[in-house]
């Protein structure tokens, strides 16, 4: 974990949010939570994704209210994820 957390300071990305098992078998990011589904564990580049999403409701405070900056932050999200995966 404190590998990722580097990593995300490059984007000056601190995220805050609490990392839990998710109640079924969809991984996602909703109000500083990070639900990971069983079958994602141990998968760093989701983990990076779901962190991404805490620091960009830490940014704009709050969640996306359109769909535009929804999709925004997704590839943003994808971005970094790739980022990741590259190094």
């Amino acid at each position: 974990m404190e590998e990722i957390l580097i990593f995300l300071a490059i984007y000056n990305c601190h995220p805050t949010a609490q990392i839990t098992v998710a109640p079924d078998d969809f991984t996602h990011y909703k109000d500083e939570v990070i639900y990971i589904a069983p079958k994602h564990k141990g998968k760093d580049h989701i983990l990076v994704h779901e962190l991404v999403h805490s620091c960009q409701y830490g940014w704009s405070g709050g969640s996306a209210t359109t769909y535009r900056e929804w999709s925004r932050r997704e590839h943003q999200a994808i971005a970094i994820e790739r980022d990741w995966i590259d190094r």
